[in-house]
């Protein structure tokens, strides 16, 4: 009679343990390193454009869908053909663009909110409200190379120059090595910030929750300049030629100069923004709370067209080529013309559209609520 028993619970034992191995494929990937640049980052790279110079021509058509533990946070990142994802459930997860074969699952039991970064085969990720908080995860060999204590942090990571960049909630900015997480320096700005740091020249821009925007210098952290602004900040600041493009619940989207801090000008909407904008070399596009996406003329403010989408707009839309695109609360993913704001596209999911979009190579990836993440191409 024991042996019976003895054999049973040892069947049932192996069989859990080859059902959990199959369920936890750990994060490992190995591929070739491409030329082209990836989406390695919040905003696409470090200036928080949101923008390509592909072309990507409406209509598009679904090639791929993926379904994810959860929720993703802010956006997904593409890079060497993997996405990845981080879930508000506490996974990332990576998978093949074009296949949608799963490559493996990093279980981090807290909340992501900020999206990651992928650079030089590491990827660099923040967790929402433990202890420890920043880490720093090789994908080609599958473990953590070294993990910071710096406060709960709902803000994305900026990597430039072999330099991280992070802010956190209780009201500071870091900027670390890349290779060994060394703090270089430290600012505080005493209010908590959501805004992911934007790099221009030798200036890092963040936004506050206090109404404030700041500049601290790249190399040693001291404070260039501070600016009042009406509303506090969520959105995150994209820069171009020389000036800072950021929207507040104030109702308000500004334009200031990097150097001085000065208000360029500044454009009232009819409700908050928490749409980080995308900015080519003459336009900037956001989203609002008042259902429509604007552009404007960068250098005066001069409304260009604006596109009433009948649902709020939380996320960056995301410019390629003469073409924009986003997605809102309504469920829907819409493809612009750049050029006069027509509607060329329109594509339902089952869930409202939280996660920004970005583009691959010549590729839309987007997501929902309703954890699906689809990856779209031209209907050629």
């Amino acid at each position: 009679m024991f042996w019976i028993l003895f054999k049973k619970f040892y069947l049932f034992f192996t069989l859990l343990l080859l059902f959990l191995q199959g369920c936890s494929r750990p994060l490992i990937v190995r591929s070739e390193p491409e030329e082209y640049p990836g989406w390695n980052m919040y905003g696409g790279d470090y200036h928080n454009s949101n923008s390509v110079s592909t072309s990507l021509k409406p209509p598009l058509k679904l090639i791929k869908k993926y379904n994810t533990s959860s929720s993703i946070g802010l956006s997904p990142i593409c890079s060497n053909g993997i996405i990845y994802t981080a879930s508000l459930d506490g996974k990332i997860e990576a998978f093949n663009l074009l296949s949608m074969n799963k490559r493996g699952k990093l279980k981090v039991n807290d909340g992501i909110v900020a999206a990651p970064v992928f650079y030089n085969e590491k990827l660099y990720y923040a967790k929402s409200r433990e202890k420890i908080t920043f880490f720093c995860y090789d994908v080609s060999r599958g473990r953590h190379l070294w993990r910071k204590r710096i406060g709960h942090i709902e803000s994305s990571p900026v990597i430039y120059n072999d330099r991280l960049f992070i802010a956190t909630l209780d009201g500071k900015l870091y900027c670390m090595n890349s290779e060994d997480g060394e703090i270089i320096w430290q600012a505080e700005v005493d209010e908590p910030v959501y805004s992911s740091p934007a790099i221009w020249e030798e200036s890092v821009i963040i936004g506050t929750t206090g109404k404030k925007i700041f500049s601290f210098d790249i190399d040693d952290g001291k404070k260039i300049w501070e600016k009042d602004v009406e509303g506090s900040i969520f959105t995150s600041p994209s820069v171009n030629n020389g000036t800072i493009f950021i929207g507040t619940i104030g109702n308000t989207f500004y334009a200031i100069d990097v150097e001085t801090g000065m208000i360029k000008w500044e454009f009232k909407t009819n409700a908050r923004i928490y749409s980080t904008a995308a900015v080519n070399e003459n336009i900037v596009i956001f989203g609002c709370n008042d259902k429509s996406l604007y552009s404007l003329n960068q250098e005066n403010g001069e409304l260009l067209w604006k596109f009433d989408c009948g649902g709020l707009i939380n996320t960056s839309p995301v410019i390629a080529g003469d073409n924009v695109y986003f997605g809102s609360l309504n469920h829907n993913l819409y493809g612009l013309d750049l050029n006069n704001g027509e509607l060329k596209w329109e594509f339902k999911t089952s869930g409202r559209i939280r996660s920004s979009p970005i583009i691959y190579k010549n590729y839309l990836i987007a997501s929902s609520e309703k954890k699906e993440v689809f990856v779209f191409s031209e209907d050629k």
